[in-house]
């Protein structure tokens, strides 16, 4: 039996989870092109979620 809360089903997901994730770890031991390419995805999923706040 672990202590961890789990999350309920129902409950919200965070869209920026995953972008958590991917941005996690050594960036800085990628190859440049790498790193590019996954700040530019962050700055297109950030952009969107603050499209989605502008509309509220």
């Amino acid at each position: 039996m672990t202590d961890e809360p789990t999350a309920a089903p129902d409950a919200p997901v965070d869209p920026l989870d995953p972008l958590r994730t991917e941005l996690e770890g050594p960036v800085d031991r990628l190859p440049v092109v790498e790193r590019l390419a996954r700040f530019e995805h962050a700055n297109e999923v950030l952009a969107r979620e603050l499209a989605v706040l502008d509309e509220v």
